[in-house]
Formats: C-alpha cells, sequence, structure tokens
C-alpha cells in the first residue's frame, strides 16, 4: 500500500471510530437522565493523599523504571 491510501485508511477508520463513540455516548446518556442524573457527581468522603500512596507510587515507579531498564 502507498502513503496515500493508508492515509485515506486510517482517516476512515477515525471517522466511523468517532461516529460509534457518539452514538454511544447519546446512547448511554438517556438512561442515566431517566434515571435522575444530572451532572454533578456527589461523593461520601474527601480523598487525600498520605504518605503510604506516596511511597507505593514511588515503588511502583522504581519497579517500572527498572523493567525498563533491564528489558533493553
Amino acid at each position: 500500500m502507498e502513503g496515500r491510501e493508508l492515509r485515506r485508511m486510517a482517516t476512515a477508520s477515525a471517522g466511523v471510530l468517532m461516529s460509534k463513540t457518539l452514538q454511544l455516548a447519546e446512547t448511554s446518556t438517556w438512561p442515566m437522565r431517566s434515571r435522575g442524573f444530572g451532572g454533578e457527581v456527589y461523593v461520601l468522603d474527601e480523598f487525600r493523599t498520605g504518605w503510604f500512596d506516596w511511597v507505593v507510587l514511588a515503588l511502583f515507579t522504581g519497579i517500572g523504571v527498572l523493567a525498563f531498564w533491564f528489558g533493553r
């Protein structure tokens, strides 16, 4: 395939994906509105980042860096 054909196929695929996304969003919006969802989300408690969250984040970041480093 040539570059022109590949660009045309990618553009057509993006168009179909956007069309399906909008259709799915519309079909999921109406049931939510009929059940009383008005667009505002209420949570029971406020999320706060604690020291344990930062330790776990650092741990997983370190594991990811090591995996990338040794996987080269």
